[in-house]
């Protein structure tokens, strides 16, 4: 595939894809796949199916010699897309050279965060606060270190990261002024600017198809803003087994991009909330983030593998704690990035921060929570009771990982969508190899009892409970 030897990379192995509007070059492997080296330059671009060319949403017009049409083209692309030089990108390698246009993708969901906004809420145990250390009464008599002053007003139990603790030593010394000092939970995380007059937290929802985040003041409980936009990952595949097959294939570089791709979106989320709000990305030192198992693997690169095949074990359930620079959320560096705990590899922390949310517990009477979507979950209160329903796949949902419905069938064109329906889905066996999924959608259903332990508290402050889980056997009747 070349459009002429002048626009060729030197470089025999490589080529170049030049994009339209705009111009822009990118460099690839000569051999790779159109789509794959689109999306090693985190170019936006339609992808469900993980390049396995069976969604037909990776259409690029090949602005000059488009090559010969493949069987997958035909089976996705009208006779006049492909006269007018429209293929999808993952039934075809790059050359020398090439020139192509993408087709445009769905934009932002501002639509969805402008619904979605609240008044004050309760802050009864924030995951960070903004504590202040007076000044000294006395400054030149006072031969106090600045960590015994910091003891004398918060407590002896006191404890400090190795990173604020190298940072004591950045105040002059001498200086006996007001310092103030970031908390949590009895830990000193962080020295902050005298001047330091707020404390923010996020609260981030991670989805297969919608990231969404809203800012809060962790001293007022006041909202101060909220974004939701697409998930990059969407470029690797429309649903988590889709990415964990990227991984797969492409093994620690493949989770390098998710993870890469999944933060970028988050970050870009963070910039805006933070200039709407006229907030600095600094003063945001909380964050609590829930989403379904496979997705907090991937934003906390922890390989998910594991997760898509018998007996379905996650790296990790509960609740994870790390420093914002580990995970690489562009705000204060030493901020708490909290996770909600999962129940299980496909019941998730956004099902748990659903049942916190609502306190389904509590409920005296009999009650539902349903989380719609590719994987539908729904949990039952009954009396002390949680019972846990998982569909493992739900055919004909409504809003089946970002692909546009209507009447319960794709609005893209019909005869796409039934070529499509009957293909079954690969999912990789322990040996590696490839096992067709014929097995209808099963129920599986888990016993939480009253003693569930829900072991993080989000950054709105609700209170966790502890006690053990009791896992009841999955119901093979489907």
């Amino acid at each position: 595939m070349t459009e002429g030897r002048g626009e060729a990379c030197r470089d025999p192995s490589k080529g170049v894809l030049k994009i339209l509007p705009g111009g822009r070059r990118l460099l690839g492997p000569a051999g790779e796949t159109i789509l794959r080296v689109l999306q090693q330059h985190a170019k936006p671009i339609g992808g469900s199916c993980g390049g396995q060319g069976t969604c037909g949403e990776c259409k690029v017009r090949l602005v000059n010699r488009a090559p010969k049409p493949t069987a997958t083209d035909w089976a996705h692309l009208s006779e006049d897309e492909i006269s007018s030089g429209w293929r999808l990108a993952c039934a075809h390698a790059l050359g020398g050279a090439a020139t192509i246009e993408i087709q445009s993708q769905t934009g932002e969901l501002n639509h969805k965060a402008t619904h979605d906004r609240m008044g004050p809420i309760q802050m009864p145990d924030p995951i960070v606060r903004l504590r202040s250390v007076p000044p000294s009464a006395s400054p030149d008599d006072d031969n106090r270190s600045l960590e015994e002053r910091i003891r004398e007003t918060l407590g002896d139990r006191i404890h400090f990261t190795p990173w604020a603790q190298q940072r004591l030593a950045d105040v002059p010394e001498g200086e006996k002024g007001a310092v103030s000092i970031m908390e949590s939970r009895g830990e000193v995380i962080a020295l902050l600017p005298e001047t330091a007059s707020e404390v923010c937290g996020l609260a981030i929802d991670v989805g297969a198809t919608t990231l969404a985040a809203h800012l809060f003041d962790l001293t007022s409980g006041r909202q101060l803003g909220v974004a939701a936009s697409r998930n990059p990952q969407g470029r690797f595949g429309a649903d988590v087994i889709a990415r964990i097959a990227h991984i797969r294939r492409h093994s620690d570089s493949g989770l390098a991009e998710l993870h890469t791709a999944v933060i970028d979106g988050l970050n870009t989320l963070i910039d805006r909330l933070a200039a709407e709000s006229s907030v600095s990305p600094v003063s945001i030192c909380g964050v609590t983030v829930v989403g379904n198992p496979t997705m907090l693997h991937l934003l906390l690169s922890v390989d998910p593998r594991g997760i898509d095949v018998s007996p379905f074990v996650p790296a990790f359930t509960n609740s994870i704690r790390r420093a914002a620079e580990d995970v690489g959320l562009a705000i204060h560096p030493q901020a708490i990035v909290e996770t909600l705990p999962a129940i299980s590899a496909y019941v998730g922390a956004d099902i748990v921060a659903g049942m916190l949310a609502t306190d389904l517990r509590a409920c005296r009477s009999t009650a539902l929570f349903l989380d719609v979507g590719a994987n539908g979950e729904i949990v039952l209160a009954l009396g002390e009771r949680l019972l846990d329903c998982r569909r493992t796949r739900v055919r004909g949902c409504l809003s089946y990982k970002g692909c546009p419905r209507s009447m319960g069938r794709s609005t893209r064109s019909e005869s796409t969508e039934s070529r499509s329906s009957v293909q079954r889905s690969q999912v990789p066996s322990r040996s590696g190899s490839a096992e067709r999924d014929s097995s209808p959608p099963s129920l599986s259903y888990m016993r939480l009892q009253s003693s569930t332990r829900l072991d993080a508290s989000p950054v709105t402050g609700h209170r966790s409970r502890s006690g053990s889980t009791e896992r009841g056997e999955p119901d093979a009747s489907g």
